[in-house]
């Protein structure tokens, strides 16, 4: 069964890139939107705390909404994470 297990992870890793865990940000039409929105604010040369502003001002709210009962909110370094990932940033 763990051998059964083992080869699928195996398999679905080599077709997809990941089987487990997470799904990255961009998976969801808002999502993507989002991305897009913030792929035209690098264009115009704001930094990853002014997107991040910008974000939070528009009142898009980041996945994870809450945490320990505070609201979250967007950070620049989250916005880096997001445009720098290898899939956010071919598809340019």
């Amino acid at each position: 069964m763990v051998q059964k297990l083992r080869a699928a992870h195996i398999r679905i890793r080599r077709d997809k890139g990941r089987c487990e865990g997470r799904k990255p940000y961009g998976t969801t039409p808002a999502e993507q939107e989002t991305i897009t929105r913030l792929r035209h604010m690098r264009k115009d040369g704001l930094s990853y705390d002014a997107m991040a502003k910008a974000l939070n001002d528009a009142g898009i709210v980041p996945r994870t909404t809450s945490r320990a009962g505070k609201q979250t909110k967007w950070h620049g370094a989250a916005v880096q994470r997001i445009l720098d990932r290898p899939s956010t940033t071919a598809s340019k």
